[in-house]
């Protein structure tokens, strides 16, 4: 299951009082839902915070887990102290969709027989072409547990190069 965390600094409030307002992109001005401050964390005792959205009471209508359907949200963290922090964020179900690219590792898989299903022939496999991907996050930068994990599945065309990189929740056979 892709984790969706959003995370804002710049909230000097107190903790106990910041929370989201969630708006629907593709409606301006729709307001969604609200997050509470029961769903939001602080990071240590700095001015950022981070929330996970698979965990928040209010329903905002995330894309299902493994689905490639795109949500555009813009969330407004707020806090007493008057701040309001804009962020736009674009959530599918997906785990490598999250915006945060340091929270991702990418390992390609290179073939070593042929997979003519894919184009994967001998020129691919002697150029040093990938057939996969396997793609990583870890919002806590913490891969030796459990991260979330997919796969990047790679189809050459006749001359070698890419034809398509499709998304996939398992590896490719063979």
């Amino acid at each position: 299951m892709p984790k969706q965390i959003i995370d804002a600094a710049g909230l000097f409030g107190t903790p106990a009082s910041v929370q989201i307002e969630v708006y629907d992109e593709e409606s301006p001005g729709a307001l969604l839902a609200t997050i509470p401050n029961v769903n939001i964390q602080q990071i240590a005792a700095t001015d950022a915070y981070v929330c996970n959205l698979k965990t928040i009471t209010p329903n905002i209508g995330l894309p299902e887990d493994g689905s490639a359907t795109e949500r555009r949200y813009m969330f407004v963290w707020k806090d007493n102290s008057l701040a309001r922090i804009p962020s736009s964020y674009r959530a599918s179900g997906l785990a490598a969709d999250q915006d945060a690219r340091r929270w991702r590792r990418e390992t390609p898989i290179y073939p070593s027989t042929t997979v003519p299903s894919r184009g994967i022939t001998q020129n691919v496999i002697d150029a040093g072409k990938p057939s996969y991907i396997k793609v990583e996050t870890a919002p806590d930068l913490d891969f030796a547990s459990a991260p979330d994990l997919w796969y990047e599945v790679f189809v050459y065309d006749v001359q070698g190069r890419v034809a398509s990189r499709t998304p996939s929740l398992t590896p490719p056979s063979p």
